[in-house]
């Protein structure tokens, strides 16, 4: 690598990657930490809120099944525990006889 000048754009581009990786989970973990909050203090809606804006920042967070246990018992509406990264796509027509099935039975 270069001085100086020469140096500048790869470092930043270092920088930026570290940051992004380092923390892309801080906002989901840091709602999680004001949802609790809030259902510690009784505000029931502001943790709700807290908890749904955690899963929005982060669907595959760790956290999921802990913030899916606590959503449902305040809305009693069940929240996947399983996170989307984890779950193997499913069409209505997965397993129906194809047409090409049909016709080498007969």
């Amino acid at each position: 690598m270069g001085q100086g000048r020469d140096a500048f754009p790869a470092l930043q581009t270092a920088s930026a990657e570290a940051v992004l990786y380092k923390y892309q989970n801080f906002a989901s973990i840091l709602k999680w930490h004001i949802g609790l909050s809030y259902l510690e203090s009784g505000r029931i809606k502001s943790a709700q809120t807290a908890f749904e804006e955690c899963l929005v920042l982060d669907p595959d967070s760790a956290l999921r099944p802990l913030v899916a246990f606590y959503l449902t018992q305040i809305t009693d509406q069940e929240i996947d525990a399983i996170s989307p990264s984890e779950r193997i796509p499913v069409s209505p027509d997965m397993f129906s006889p194809s047409v090409d099935d049909e016709a080498g039975a007969e």
